[in-house]
């Protein structure tokens, strides 16, 4: 969490991303992370996007709010559901059994 706040620090007054990851040691993907959980943005990981379709959030709403790749939010829907529907199948299996 120092990293963190030392990277968040140096955004802040405006440092370039190459001057940051020289003086903390670390890569510029970090830095971005700080940069947009500043700007109130977050990443959007497959588990992420799996908690929030369980959550009964569409698709599209993802992509607008944060400006997600659609391509990336379609794949993991399509994962999503299929694992869904092979848990309902699961269950009636064991049902059955």
């Amino acid at each position: 969490m120092i990293k963190r706040d030392e990277i968040a620090r140096l955004l802040s007054e405006g440092k370039t991303y190459k001057e940051i990851a020289m003086e903390c040691r670390v890569s510029f993907r970090d830095i971005n992370r700080v940069a947009k959980e500043m700007r109130g943005e977050i990443e959007i990981t497959p588990s992420l996007a799996f908690q929030m379709f369980e959550r009964g959030v569409k698709p599209i709403d993802i992509v607008l709010k944060h400006n997600a790749d659609p391509l990336r939010i379609s794949r993991w829907y399509a994962a999503y559901l299929r694992m869904k529907s092979e848990d309902a199948t699961e269950d009636w299996r064991d049902v059955l059994i």
